[in-house]
């Protein structure tokens, strides 16, 4: 991998190669510009009546649902944040996507490839070079990797075989698979890149809610053809059904500030913390019974010394407010605040 160079990226294949090489061991690799040529494109294919090069009200609902997906995934890659709202006009101009239909039924492509470098170029100085380059390929094959939408459905084929109560709903599924036993093997690196960024894990968790919502506003078609994966509208309709929204849990491991720490229960004490990189201010609890001791040192000395600590925190959000959070792990910061 050439160093200190432009990085063309053209294809998923070309992703999965780097990013198996950049989970190795050793992989000596210095900052480099990344550009994207011809690849991710999400393409949709809609066949049925009212479908004629034309956009249905459901459908559009959808791709304003990606578009506000992929606002939160930067915010989330670059503030560590939930919260759209935490990115500029600027930011927002630069991460819209276009939509281009072409004739024949409705065609639909989303060219991924501008919000991808934007992605890249508001990143660099924020993360060590393997870790930009790792997120940004990250990003690039969970939102437009056709991977990523086989893995996804047939994780919903799995799901409704266990949830559909009739024999006719069971015979309409049973019989669909689409992962190969070479993307089955891609989504295999992909949990081991996640194993060491949660920023990432979030973010996919994001583009699954964004995937479930454009497969949900397309069954509506006689024939969908999503990444070039084909199934039947009947087909798409059932595999969605009961889908929850996966993203409503969230990864928010970062730097924090200390603002306060409530020790006033005995089973369990709470902090309000602030993010060194969005500035969100929220409530975390920490439950003595589960955190090392040194942990809860940690939060303490933080708080006494005003020095940043290095918090792993599960929460749970809805819309971008943070309505829980749990402290799993804490450690002072060795860093300079901004």
């Amino acid at each position: 991998m050439p160093n200190g160079s432009t990085l063309v990226i053209k294809s998923e294949e070309q992703a999965f190669e780097l990013l198996e090489q950049l989970t190795a061991e050793g992989l000596d690799l210095q900052a480099q510009d990344i550009v994207f040529e011809g690849w991710p494109v999400i393409t949709l294919h809609l066949r049925g009546e009212g479908f004629d090069s034309t956009i249905t009200p459901p459908l559009m609902r959808a791709f304003l649902a990606l578009q506000a997906n992929i606002y939160r995934s930067y915010a989330i890659a670059k503030y560590n944040s939930p919260k759209a709202s935490v990115l500029s006009n600027d930011e927002r101009e630069g991460l819209e996507i276009a939509i281009r239909v072409e004739q024949g039924s409705s065609i639909f492509k989303i060219d991924l490839q501008q919000v991808l470098e934007k992605f890249s170029s508001e990143l660099v100085g924020k993360m060590d070079p393997k870790m930009l380059l790792t997120m940004v390929l990250g990003v690039a094959v969970v939102w437009g990797g056709t991977s990523s939408y086989k893995h996804y459905l047939d994780h919903r084929v799995k799901i409704r075989q266990e949830e559909a109560k009739s024999e006719e709903q069971q015979a309409l599924i049973e019989h669909l698979k689409f992962s190969s036993e070479q993307e089955t093997q891609r989504m295999q690196i992909m949990a081991d890149v996640f194993q060491n960024n949660a920023r990432l894990q979030s973010i996919a968790d994001i583009a699954e809610d964004a995937r479930t919502e454009l497969v949900k506003r397309s069954a509506v078609a006689q024939d969908v053809t999503i990444q070039g994966i084909h199934v039947t509208g009947e087909e798409a309709g059932e595999l969605v059904k009961n889908a929850r929204n996966k993203s409503e849990e969230v990864r928010l491991d970062g730097d924090y500030r200390i603002l306060n720490v409530d020790s006033s229960n005995p089973e369990e004490f709470k902090v309000k913390v602030k993010s060194l990189d969005s500035g969100d201010v929220f409530i975390a609890k920490v439950q003595d019974n589960t955190l090392e001791r040194r942990y809860l040192d940690a939060l303490q000395e933080g708080e006494w010394r005003r020095q940043p600590v290095r918090l792993r925190i599960n929460a749970r959000q809805l819309k971008g407010d943070i309505k829980s959070a749990l402290v799993i792990r804490a450690e002072l910061a060795e860093i300079e605040e901004q």
